[in-house]
């Protein structure tokens, strides 16, 4: 089964193994639109991802390439928002 799009907001911070998922999911969705609080390598605010429950903590050029790596590219990118789409579909 294929689908147009895959929207995940609000989930992908606790995902303890988000490139497994994204394997997973980017054969089945056309696009993927997502919601990522990603991490600025800053001390405190791996304690306040912490406290928040996160479990993961991407840089945006991480999370960027957890998709490029399934031929995905970014063609929005807002405060703490992304949406995805295979290479070559726009």
């Amino acid at each position: 089964m294929k689908f147009d799009s895959f929207v995940a907001l609000g989930v992908f911070e606790y995902i303890k193994d988000l490139q497994s998922l994204i394997v997973k999911i980017s054969p089945q969705a056309k696009e993927i639109v997502c919601s990522y609080c990603y991490y600025n390598n800053r001390f405190l605010e791996r304690l306040r991802r912490q406290w928040n429950g996160w479990i993961n903590h991407l840089t945006l050029e991480e999370i960027i390439q957890l998709f490029e790596n399934q031929d995905f590219k970014m063609i929005s990118v807002a405060v703490g928002v992304s949406a995805v789409t295979p290479s070559g579909s726009l």
